[in-house]
Formats: structure tokens, C-alpha cells, sequence
């Protein structure tokens, strides 16, 4: 939707390497922050908490689409 409505290649091509250079930075530095050690040891002690919470979520989302 916010391409123009006949992009040349060389613009697709534009729009795919900023795809990829956002991605590769961004999960690099999740990749390096859950790697040291403070945010490691705070990740592990709510990590139970977060996956009910995306359990219940996902769950929710489930019926949700069985019900429509």
C-alpha cells in the first residue's frame, strides 16, 4: 500500500535492502542484549509470566477466529 503503483525495479530493489538492513539490525541487537548478562538474568525470572500471558493471548485469538 505505500508503493507507487508502478515501481521500476531499481526502487523494489531500494525497498528490499532497507527491508533487510532493518531486520538484520534490529534482531542483531535483540541477539546482543539477551546476551549479556543483566538482561539475561531478567528475561529468565519473568519468562513464565510471558509465555501464559502469549498462551492466553494466542489462545484468545483462536477462538476468537473459530467463533467469526
Amino acid at each position: 500500500t505505500f508503493l507507487p503503483a508502478d515501481p521500476s525495479p531499481l526502487y523494489y530493489g531500494l525497498v528490499l535492502g532497507l527491508v533487510f538492513f532493518n531486520e538484520t539490525a534490529w534482531y542483531g541487537f535483540v541477539a546482543t542484549a539477551f546476551a549479556s548478562g543483566p538482561v539475561r538474568k531478567r528475561y529468565d525470572r519473568v519468562k513464565a509470566t510471558l509465555d501464559r500471558i502469549t498462551g492466553a493471548v494466542l489462545g484468545g485469538l483462536g477462538v476468537k477466529l473459530l467463533t467469526s
